[in-house]
């Protein structure tokens, strides 16, 4: 029959207990683990206020786009600009500025391109983020309805 045999340590007591070092080992790779963990919830945190900056600008060029479409429906002409806007996103300021610039289109004189670019800065970096849209002034129309139109009763 095995029996066991226990470990005598050189001094003659029974070994019950981790040593200095392993306790240290253990401590230094957990320690690594929580590092690691809060380095990815960092970056994690990075990349959201990123993607509430993006979706709050590509929001501010939407509204800009229905501005447009309007100031041309009804002065027909816009000039080219610059703005600048200031938003708190999650307690942080954050300045957007857009520009507009306008080009006629050959041939068509009711349909004007424009270019509407928007950037911030974030973490010492400017991101942009533009849109190509056209724009068009409906001549002979009145409230979505052609003059022209004949009624049938």
């Amino acid at each position: 029959m095995l029996t066991a045999k226990k470990m005598i340590s050189p001094t003659g007591k029974n070994d019950k207990g981790f040593t200095f070092v392993e306790v240290m080992v253990a401590l230094v790779v957990l320690s690594i683990g929580i590092i690691g963990v809060y380095k990815a919830l960092m970056v994690s945190l990075d990349y959201e206020q990123h993607t509430v900056n993006r979706l709050y600008a590509l929001h501010l060029l939407d509204d800009k786009v229905e501005e447009l479409q309007l100031q041309f429906e009804t002065g027909g002409a816009i000039p080219s600009t610059e703005s600048k806007r200031e938003v708190r996103l999650y307690s942080t300021p954050v300045d957007f500025t857009s520009v507009v610039r306008l080009d006629n289109v050959k041939e068509l004189q009711d349909i004007v391109k424009a270019g509407i670019s928007l950037s911030w800065v974030e973490r010492g970096r400017r991101i942009n983020q533009s849109r190509a849209v056209y724009l068009y002034h409906r001549s002979g129309e009145k409230n979505g309805k052609t003059e022209n139109a004949s009624s049938s009763q």
